[in-house]
């Protein structure tokens, strides 16, 4: 067989993995139940094998991908090179003025640097829990000394706050864009907002 294409290739490489699979069941019935196989059965086996393979692989055809609707949420770009993106999230429970925040930290290969999250946070409104999502984020970047990073985040108020367009409760923002945590360590952050689904906040 020649491997002119990759179906050849792949026909070949199907023959390879099924044959030592096939050697290596007649093997072990040899070692542990002392049982003499008749080459035969075993390159018949070896066949139906192979033909069950490649005919479950016709059966399960790939579907077709969809155009997504402009009112759905895009996909996540990533950022511009020397750039980090955050991106945080929150819930919050309105019967118990509790919630939870996330974030995940990747760079502009999208590889994940480092991400977090906190359960079990009181907070009285979504918009004060995604601003602690955000400030967790960033209190972490300062923390692992990351300091040219994009906020993204679904809440359109908090971006709005970050930006400059209302008083932070939780972070202060210098006029140079710089945001400060808790201790005193400054990180250039600019913030986005990404519309979601049903998003409200």
């Amino acid at each position: 067989m020649t491997l002119s294409s990759s179906e050849h290739a792949a026909e070949a490489i199907q023959w390879f993995v099924f044959g030592l699979w096939r050697i290596w069941k007649t093997r072990n019935l040899a070692v542990f139940e002392g049982a003499k196989a008749d080459p035969i059965e075993a390159t018949h086996l070896l066949l139906n094998q192979v033909s069950e393979y490649r005919v479950a692989k016709q059966e399960i055809q790939p579907q077709p991908l969809q155009a997504i609707s402009s009112s759905i949420a895009q996909s996540w770009c990533k950022p511009l090179l020397g750039l980090l993106k955050v991106n945080c999230d929150a819930a919050w429970s309105a019967q118990l003025l509790r919630g939870g925040v996330g974030w995940v930290i990747r760079d502009s290969h999208g590889l994940l640097l480092c991400a977090g999250g906190e359960g079990d946070l009181r907070g009285s409104s979504v918009l004060m829990m995604e601003l602690l999502a955000i400030r967790h984020a960033l209190s972490a970047c300062a923390h692992f000394q990351l300091t040219h990073v994009m906020v993204e985040s679904d809440t359109q108020r908090g971006i709005s706050m970050l930006n400059g367009q209302a008083t932070l409760p939780c972070l202060t923002k210098d006029s140079d864009a710089t945001y400060r945590d808790g201790g005193g360590k400054a990180i250039e952050a600019a913030s986005i907002f990404t519309k979601r689904a049903k998003q409200e906040n």
